[in-house]
């Protein structure tokens, strides 16, 4: 029989899985569903797979089962929640990389290696908002708006557009301000379940 031990943050969307399985992930969005078998934090399954689904997917918070909070701060939570799913941090984070190889006289490099991360943006969005044991298809809404970010983020950080002369740092810095800031507060989701 193998155990899996999962500790339970105080976050409402964050669970820290540690254990002998070979499949245990993080858990997210479950805390009711194991708070009553919390024990100091740690909680103990046997003989059940733990699986994370869905992980950039946004759910609308005035829509379906509302989260009952004693703090009064879950709109906030909500919005800080929108805010994270929306950014491309890992596709930032590999463009940076591979832009950093790619000498800034090649603006051809440049731009071919922007539009390789954009589609990476578009491919890790999708998977990452669909949700196959529901039957629900990606987010394109999301996947959108983290494509642009992306876009964004690019412009500001020079890249093709400085390689070809269309760079004017304070605008991509304020683009990136007012995108990562207006964004989560309108966009809250699909109006479906």
């Amino acid at each position: 029989m193998r155990r899996v031990y999962l500790f339970v943050d105080l976050q409402p969307s964050v669970f820290l899985v540690v254990g002998t399985r070979e499949q245990a992930v993080v858990l997210t969005r479950a805390k009711h569903e194991v708070a009553p078998l919390q024990h100091n934090g740690l909680v103990k399954f046997d003989n059940c797979e733990v699986r994370m689904t869905a992980p950039f997917r946004i759910h609308r918070p005035d829509v379906g089962v509302k989260n009952v909070s004693r703090e009064g701060n879950e709109e906030f939570r909500s919005y800080l929640d929108r805010l994270l799913k929306m950014m491309p941090g890992e596709v930032v984070g590999l463009y940076l990389i591979g832009n950093g190889f790619i000498p800034k006289d090649q603006a051809i490099a440049l731009a071919i290696w922007a539009a390789v991360c954009l589609v990476g943006v578009i491919f890790i969005r999708a998977y990452g908002t669909a949700d196959p044991s529901d039957n629900k298809p990606p987010q394109w809404g999301p996947v959108m708006i983290s494509s642009i970010a992306f876009l964004i983020w690019v412009y500001t950080l020079g890249g093709p557009f400085a390689a070809f002369n269309l760079a004017v740092p304070y605008i991509g810095s304020l683009l990136v301000l007012a995108w990562t800031f207006f964004v989560p507060i309108f966009y809250k989701g699909p109006l479906k379940v």
